[in-house]
């Protein structure tokens, strides 16, 4: 969702693919929906790179399961 996460990831030297980060979650109750978040970037670059495999590392809540879904 966050760079912070990102970084998490790194320190495990586990992961050796591509991220894009989100930069939030959807949160209707915030005021958060889908257009201030980089989905439709990560869209848009699925469609102009090879892939295999899209891997969400959201966390589990309600906000986390919404940009899941969607």
């Amino acid at each position: 969702a966050d760079t912070r996460d990102v970084l998490a990831l790194e320190k495990t030297a586990e992961y050796r693919g591509l991220y894009h980060v989100l930069t939030g979650l959807i949160s209707p109750l915030d005021g958060i929906g889908p257009e201030e978040l980089t989905i439709r970037a990560l869209i848009n670059r699925l469609g102009t790179e090879p892939v295999q495999e899209v891997i969400l590392a959201l966390p589990p809540s309600i906000e986390g399961d919404t940009t899941t879904l969607y």
